[in-house]
């Protein structure tokens, strides 16, 4: 990718609220489908991978109604939240491929 391409790539995105697609699932991260975040930074740190850098508080209202239950109580049983279990991250990093795949799991929020 040119730097002229990630340059107009960073700018569609950084700063941005964003928002979660039906995709998230598959990011394995904190994130769940519909929940919002500001992208903060967006770089790339090696030729197929981008980290980004994610600000969840903002919307923590809108998004903890949406946080799944994946995590463990003591009896083994996945009924807990992030949130619940102690491990929600108010600024996060996921991980992705080429920013022109990043559509697949986000989208721009208009109004945040």
């Amino acid at each position: 990718m040119s730097a002229h391409e990630t340059m107009i790539y960073k700018s569609k995105w950084e700063g941005r609220t964003v928002r979660f697609t039906d995709a998230a699932e598959d990011l394995g991260c904190y994130a769940a489908i519909g929940m919002k975040a500001v992208l903060l930074e967006a770089r790339q740190e090696h030729p197929e991978v981008w980290v980004l850098l994610l600000d969840y508080a903002p919307f923590d209202a809108h998004n903890l109604p949406l946080e799944q239950s994946n995590y463990y109580d003591k009896n083994h049983t996945p009924c807990l939240s992030a949130s619940e279990a102690g491990f929600y991250k108010a600024r996060d990093k996921i991980y992705l491929s080429d920013p022109s795949s990043w559509d697949h799991y986000l989208t721009v929020v208009a109004d945040a």
